[in-house]
């Protein structure tokens, strides 16, 4: 998902710095939003089935690896955090110059291609390493993550189906 909206974000570089009514910036666009939805058709059909039981079975773990991962969590977590956050400030940054100037406080110029890149770098930062820390947090919190009643309410409707 970060690099769908990275190309996305991107879209906006070839929309400053081509002149206006050229097939040349429709085209270069066109390439960064089909690059865009081609990343994200490729996550779909590539999501491995392995993953899945994640999030529909609870998790037993070992003691000593529960302990493990946690420590790896709190470290990437740590780490993550470091990359979230100026990435989050790109992209309020990106999105704040891009809205003054759509508008017209301020004049579209060739400068706002660095805008364009910040917030497609912000963007994908974000997206990056909010997942990855998702991700950990899934597996050292499974057991609270199985205790939530929607997790109750699918496993209930999924053995409903399967002795259907």
């Amino acid at each position: 998902m970060g690099l769908c909206f990275l190309f996305w974000a991107l879209a906006g570089i070839p929309y400053v710095m081509l002149p206006t009514h050229t097939s040349w910036r429709i085209l270069g666009i066109a390439v960064c939003v089909v690059l865009g939805i081609g990343v994200v058709i490729l996550g779909m059909f590539t999501e491995q089935e392995d993953y899945k039981i994640l999030r529909k079975e609870p998790l037993l773990f070992d003691y000593e690896f529960l302990k493990e991962l946690s420590k790896e969590y709190i470290s990437i977590k740590k780490k993550y955090k470091l990359v979230a956050i100026p990435s989050t400030f790109l992209f309020v940054v990106g999105i704040l110059i891009i809205a003054v100037t759509a508008r017209g406080y301020i004049e579209w110029t060739e400068y706002h291609s660095l805008v364009f890149l910040g917030l497609a770098v912000g963007i994908f930062g974000f997206v990056q390493s909010i997942g990855i820390m998702d991700a950990y947090e899934l597996l050292v919190k499974n057991e609270q993550y199985c205790d939530r009643f929607i997790f109750k309410v699918k496993r209930q409707l999924k053995n409903k189906i399967d002795r259907f």
